[in-house]
């Protein structure tokens, strides 16, 4: 069975709007230096499995830090709103399980110069991501 940042990463790059962005540049948990803008990285930053008192309930809330990267604010903002369609409200099948629902809980942009202070620095749309899965 694939991990769910793996059915993740396949389920943004089955979306043509996503990928006429960002073609392939989907990272897990680290970014190639040679990977060109833009981009999205994604990691995993908390999972928790909901408990009644008697027993497990079946259902795991996974949180992502999701960015979408580019020096371009015009194409960050696309690929963020891209990805923000492809994923808030979704409900069904992602990869080898089931979703009952993926929620954007966050959403702040930032802007990063360059440490040789051109006129160049990247952007960076940072998304919250749950995906409450079974």
């Amino acid at each position: 069975m694939t991990s769910l940042a793996e059915d993740l990463r396949t389920f943004l790059l089955a979306d043509s709007t996503i990928t006429k962005i960002v073609d392939q540049r989907v990272h897990q948990d680290h970014m190639p230096e040679v990977s060109k803008f833009p981009a999205i990285w994604f990691s995993r930053q908390a999972t928790d499995s909901l408990l009644s008192l008697d027993s497990k309930v079946g259902l795991v809330r996974s949180d992502f830090a999701l960015e979408c990267i580019s020096g371009d604010m015009g194409v960050r903002e696309d690929l963020s709103s891209a990805v923000f369609d492809k994923l808030h409200g979704y409900r069904g099948a992602v990869g080898t399980r089931s979703v009952q629902g993926i929620f954007v809980t966050d959403q702040d942009d930032t802007y990063e110069l360059r440490n040789d202070l051109s006129d160049f620095g990247i952007g960076t749309a940072a998304l919250r991501v749950s995906i409450w899965s079974t």
